[in-house]
């Protein structure tokens, strides 16, 4: 809720419906002064019995267009955030880009769509 509340603020005091790198560093820099605690998914199952009052966990899904997660990957690594990467396809993984992500202290996973791709056969999936 809180969360929708300050994209919503942000959008508004630029009087334009905008989702920009710089917007979203905006964000991410609302967030933090907020108190909000960033982690990837991994980390929140991890400390699921003592988790912080305040916190966001960042998914990102990562599908033809890798360069825009490239980008957005940078500017959390700028300010300390750490998301959860989930690549959609299989071609657009390569050793490059997946360490692009591990180097700046992300997580990242495979979205595993298979089943739907193969329109439901389980033997191709």
């Amino acid at each position: 809720m809180l969360i929708t509340l300050l994209i919503s603020l942000i959008l508004l005091s630029r009087g334009k419906a905008d989702f920009t790198l710089e917007i979203y560093r905006e964000l991410l820099s609302a967030l933090s002064k907020k108190g909000y605690q960033f982690m990837t998914f991994e980390q929140y199952c991890q400390l699921k019995a003592s988790l912080p009052k305040k916190f966001v966990i960042l998914r990102h899904d990562v599908d033809l267009k890798a360069i825009n997660s490239l980008q957005t990957a940078q500017v959390e690594h700028e300010l300390g955030v750490k998301a959860s990467y989930y690549f959609r396809e299989r071609h657009v993984c390569s050793k490059f880009l997946i360490s692009f992500f591990v180097y700046r202290g992300h997580e990242v996973g495979y979205h595993y769509e298979d089943l739907v791709t193969e329109k439901a056969d389980v033997d191709k999936a």
